[in-house]
């Protein structure tokens, strides 16, 4: 009988420690960036994978870049590169909860050059034709058309 009570004291210690010390798991993030690779002026969305010590832990984002504008409040930013110089850029996020447990994460986003196409430029040479000149030409065109 002793020896039941001790294993069912034991069990319930068990079962408060491993529960007791969930809670105290910290939280965790990773993320990642897609595309990985763009051109200057375009965007890319950057995604945040929180593994919270506790479900339905709400939690607040902080997104920063190295450069351009990054623009988010939840688990999902958007990078702007309207501006920046070609390179990679780093895009952050820290995520905090209420007791301010916190992790961060960071990607990088590589811009590349935007090449514009190339432009024509036309001109003629003479840039007129005076209209008598025009007439004759007209004239010895039709004679030669007409039929003999």
């Amino acid at each position: 009988m002793k020896q039941r009570f001790a294993v069912l004291v034991a069990a319930f210690s068990l079962v408060v420690l491993l529960v007791s010390g969930c809670h105290k798991r910290p939280l965790s993030v990773s993320c990642s960036v897609s595309p990985q690779q763009i051109t200057q002026g375009e965007k890319a969305t950057a995604k945040s994978d929180v593994v919270l010590p506790k479900k339905n832990t709400k939690v607040t984002y902080d997104w920063t870049s190295s450069g351009g504008k990054v623009t988010g409040t939840q688990d999902t930013a958007t990078f702007d590169s309207t501006g920046v110089n070609p390179g990679k850029y780093s895009i952050n996020v820290k995520v905090a909860d209420k007791h301010k447990h916190s992790a961060a994460c960071s990607t990088s986003v590589s811009v590349e050059k935007k090449y514009l196409p190339p432009t024509v430029a036309c001109s003629a040479s003479p840039n007129s034709i005076r209209l008598v000149r025009l007439q004759e030409l007209l004239q010895k065109l039709a004679v030669r058309m007409v039929p003999r």
